[in-house]
């Protein structure tokens, strides 16, 4: 290959300097004269418009041949949910004896909800429902003697507000709504 540079080469590279000397001459002005901005022409490149890909989807039978000897590196397999049959336990609320108080204190719950005070004092507790609850007159409800980390449940199934104490400390008092 040649290392010449072609007449055609010569010829852009003479039009570039004499283009570059025409516009330099034309901007300059004499000392003294006012400026005046040179026009200038911004070439925006042609917008090619986007191209919508087409799908095409056709069906036909596989082949009868066996399947390539290409293993998959992985499967993703989704799991189908398989609907749980419904069971009527009714829900649970805790509360906790804890330092000679009730937590929480006052709760709201649901009809046919199950409260269930657990005793994590080393001191027995024995939890009671109030004579001057709003849902009637006696006593509701009244645990046995719980000791530490025993359990007692009742099933709240009348609307109303319960007011509940510890039979040791009358003066803990907690607040059972139940709509």
């Amino acid at each position: 290959m040649s290392t010449e540079i072609s007449r055609f080469g010569y010829g852009m590279l003479g039009a570039a300097i004499l283009l570059t000397v025409l516009i330099a001459g034309c901007t300059s002005a004499p000392p003294g004269a006012p400026q005046t901005p040179i026009a200038t022409t911004t070439t925006i490149p042609p917008q090619i418009p986007p191209v919508t890909p087409t799908i095409v989807t056709t069906t036909s039978p596989l082949p009868a041949t066996s399947p390539p000897a290409v293993t998959p590196m992985a499967t993703i397999t989704t799991p189908m949910a398989t609907p749980t049959p419904t069971t009527t336990s009714p829900p649970v609320m805790a509360i906790a004896i804890k330092n000679y108080s009730l937590n929480p204190m006052i709760i709201t719950i649901p009809v046919g909800t199950a409260v269930t005070w657990t005793n994590f004092d080393v001191t027995p507790h024995q939890v009671s429902s109030s004579a001057t609850s709003k849902a009637g007159p006696g006593k509701i409800f009244l645990s046995q003697v719980l000791q530490k980390n025993d359990t007692y449940s009742f099933t709240f199934n009348t609307t109303g507000t319960y007011l509940y104490f510890l039979v040791d400390n009358p003066n803990t008092i907690g607040n059972i709504t139940v709509t």
